[in-house]
């Protein structure tokens, strides 16, 4: 349903309070270069994950639903609203990953546009780094592009908060033998090409499962190289949408406020008629006794 809203630009140009506030599903926010990490990496997340909702805070996430007395979701409002709108539903429950209320990872960052997490390589016993080993996982998935600027309050990326929160420190290596030979130096789980998965802490992961959602795959000879010129026009689209967003929100605010003071009048305008109606008719009385008094006074 998410992925719909998205391309129905007509939905967007409407500019509805919950989807301003959407960045979309996790596996369409980032892209790698082979089929076998994307089978891999989607395998290691699961469908949930996969299609998680990210938003950018929980206030935001709460926009997406609205609740009846007894607890029980009102399908009449928000994002199910929007849902039968498109002859779409949605059933059962769905996971939403609010980016503000993430715990970031703070240490250093590359100077590349990608601006990968700088951690450091795991090691044997022996100082060596294990053989067969590619990288972490966090670093292997390209941000797509439109999202490479994309900043939390606290200024952070989506690679220091939502896939460090997916992926954490997850070791990707090329076969399960590599993987099993670099077990003494895992510490937060690993996967490998050939579809081995360790979870870390002693739970690993057997049999085989395709998953039908993967991330998308832009292979290293087919994908564009942006200029640093190219790079710095998508920053100030970016930055003009961010500027965009913060007016529509200006925009909002000052029309609630203008609403609510509107209703204010409306009442005191109201009280103010009523006055009129109910005691015109003495303020006429008195009007017109004052006028025959001056006539009376009068020196003609």
């Amino acid at each position: 349903v998410v992925c719909r809203l998205f391309r129905d630009t007509t939905f967007l140009e409407q500019q509805n309070q919950f989807m301003v506030n959407i960045l979309g599903i996790v596996a369409l926010l980032a892209t790698v270069q082979t089929n076998e990490l994307s089978r891999i990496l989607a395998g290691y997340l699961g469908e949930d994950l996969m299609i998680a909702v990210v938003c950018k805070s929980y206030a935001a996430a709460g926009a997406l639903e609205k609740y009846e007395q007894n607890g029980n979701v009102n399908r009449a409002h928000a994002l199910h609203a929007v849902a039968a709108e498109l002859g779409k539903s949605i059933n059962g429950r769905y996971f939403v990953i609010c980016l503000e209320d993430i715990r970031p990872y703070t240490g250093e960052l590359g100077s590349d546009p990608q601006r990968k997490l700088v951690l450091p390589d795991p090691t044997l016993p022996t100082g060596k780094t294990p053989p067969g080993y590619l990288g972490y996982a966090v670093n292997m998935i390209d941000l797509h592009v439109h999202h490479l600027h994309m900043r939390t309050a606290s200024g952070h990326g989506l690679r220091e908060t939502l896939f460090y929160r997916l992926f954490g420190e997850l070791q990707v290596y090329e076969t399960r033998e590599n993987m099993k030979m670099a077990n003494t130096c895992i510490k937060h789980g690993a996967v490998s090409l050939d579809g081995g998965i360790m979870r870390g802490n002693g739970v690993i992961s057997l049999g085989y499962w395709e998953p039908d959602i993967h991330f998308p795959v832009i292979t290293p000879a087919s994908q564009m190289h942006l200029s640093q010129e190219s790079m710095e026009i998508l920053k100030q689209i970016e930055d003009k949408k961010s500027d965009l967003r913060e007016a529509h929100c200006e925009i909002e605010r000052e029309t609630k406020s203008y609403r609510k003071s509107l209703k204010k009048w409306l009442k005191k305008r109201d009280r103010y008629r009523k006055f009129l109606d109910e005691k015109g008719p003495l303020l006429k009385s008195l009007d017109f006794g004052q006028h025959e008094q001056n006539f009376d006074d009068s020196p003609c």
